[in-house]
């Protein structure tokens, strides 16, 4: 199932809460989408941005995927824009949850020690790469998909990650394969998932990256990519986008 708080799979654009320092020309929501901006504001020393989501309680395994696009600027080592899962919907963005709950997303070289972009991890530890795809440029898009389960208890302990060409088409989600990096934790205390947030850090001023497609859905019932058509809420179809920018090459996404 496409679980039913998040309205038709979509983590709608309204419902998102955004750090009030942010509020002003730093982080912007349309269409069920968010646009991130850096510079010229500071939340801490990493000014880093946050936003988060909150949602009916998720106790089962799900699969959780989104598309980045960079709009402008480059992306360079040590830049991070991840998606993270946590379990209480009344805390703040930007406070603590995020530095040490489960996150998939863009960390540019490995934070500087290697030559992958993109990781699955458990706060700080055990950060898993995957090689499959590089930082997009701009104009660029792909696609990222999380699984988040539990290996058999009552906790979150593994998060698995996929990277694709979000123009190429995305499988289904049961026909995925192996995954490309897997991140397990032994210490994990989450138990059921309520709150879907946001963090970025290191971008540079100019740099613009564009988070769309968001959705979320329940295993074992697979979600195809023919779920997120664009008859639904703010068009989410890889499929429909790829035939659209066929035709206009210079539209923009």
């Amino acid at each position: 199932m496409i679980v039913s708080s998040l309205r038709g799979g979509v983590l709608k654009a309204f419902a998102w809460m955004l750090a009030p320092a942010l509020l002003l020309g730093c982080a912007s929501v349309s269409n069920a989408a968010m646009m991130l901006y850096s510079g010229g504001v500071t939340v801490d020393s990493n000014n880093p941005e946050y936003a988060t989501e909150s949602i009916a309680p998720v106790t089962q395994d799900f699969y959780f995927a989104y598309t980045m696009e960079l709009t402008s600027g480059s992306l360079d080592a040590l830049d991070q824009v991840q998606f993270y899962f946590d379990s209480d919907p009344s805390v703040m963005p930007g406070a603590m949850p995020w530095s040490f709950a489960p996150s998939v997303g863009l960390k540019v070289d490995q934070g500087g020690a290697g030559t992958s972009d993109f990781q699955a991890r458990w706060g700080y530890t055990n950060q898993q790469y995957s090689g499959a795809k590089e930082a997009p440029g701009v104009g660029e898009t792909v696609g990222i998909i999380a699984k988040l389960s539990k290996s058999g208890g009552t906790v979150y302990d593994t998060i698995e990650l996929w990277v694709v060409d979000a123009f190429a088409g995305v499988p289904a989600f049961h026909t995925l394969g192996a995954p490309q990096a897997t991140s397990v934790t032994g210490s994990s205390s989450l138990t059921s998932v309520s709150t879907v947030g946001i963090f970025s850090a290191a971008l540079d001023a100019g740099d613009s990256v564009f988070l769309d497609n968001v959705s979320l859905a329940t295993v074992p019932e697979p979600m195809t990519m023919a779920l997120w058509g664009m008859g639904g809420i703010a068009g989410l179809a890889y499929s429909a986008r790829r035939r659209k920018l066929a035709a206009k090459d210079t539209e923009a996404v």
